[in-house]
């Protein structure tokens, strides 16, 4: 029986050959007219409500220009309309790696973490969007509507699939991990008015605001502040 041995070399060889393959199959590809072309044709597939038709056309005018952000931030809105909300952030994300301002995308990635119930974030992004475009009226509606959504949440029964997905964000985590905030929190869930104190150091204050947003803490009609994360 003869034993064929891989050689690494080799191996590391094809799949160089491959890959520089695959980038030169791609690059020829390559075509900013038809790119425009598919773009506009996903624009109109757009405005007669074909979503699925829409991210098609914006898929192949992605792949013939991938350095032209707004196809990836009017795909967002097309994945937006379809209840595609992790490809709509997925998109918005890669809009805004190469083109950081673009308010439009940052407005759409708001809509995206709002429908996924992440109102802290969503906050952060139509806040963020504010910034650079203070009349901005999706950045204006979307944050308003956040703002509504929290407090409804808040001085409710809250939402406990908020809560928690809201853990799974690193920076709620690291607050809800910081010893100092877990005594905060254990001394508002005693006496609930101490909220009123808290607020009034800045630090905490917005580490509190962060939590509500997120659904974390809920403040009641009575002023009982209650951890949502957890309770049944």
């Amino acid at each position: 029986t003869t034993l064929f041995r891989s050689n690494p070399d080799t191996l590391s060889k094809l799949t160089a050959c491959e890959k520089e393959k695959k980038t030169s199959e791609e690059e020829a590809y390559l075509n900013p007219e038809i790119a425009a072309a598919k773009k506009d044709e996903g624009n109109k597939f757009f405005k007669e409500d074909k979503f699925p038709q829409a991210v098609e056309c914006y898929t192949e005018s992605i792949k013939r220009n991938p350095k032209e952000h707004t196809t990836f931030s009017n795909r967002a809105a097309a994945y937006l309309k379809l209840g595609a909300h992790n490809e709509a952030l997925a998109d918005c994300e890669k809009c805004l790696a190469i083109s950081p301002n673009f308010v439009k995308a940052i407005a759409r990635k708001g809509h995206a973490y709002f429908w996924t119930k992440q109102y802290n974030k969503a906050l952060q992004a139509y806040d963020d969007g504010l910034k650079l475009e203070a009349n901005n009226a999706e950045c204006i509606e979307g944050k308003q509507k956040t703002i509504y959504k929290i407090q409804e949440m808040s001085q409710g029964e809250g939402d406990e699939d908020a809560a928690r997905r809201a853990m799974s964000d690193p920076e709620i985590a690291g607050i809800m991990q910081d010893s100092y905030m877990q005594l905060v929190l254990s001394e508002m869930q005693k006496n609930p008015a101490r909220i009123n104190e808290y607020m009034k150091d800045k630090g905490i204050a917005d580490k509190i605001n962060k939590l509500i947003a997120a659904g974390i803490i809920r403040v009641g009609n009575e002023s009982q502040a209650q951890q949502g994360a957890g309770r049944r």
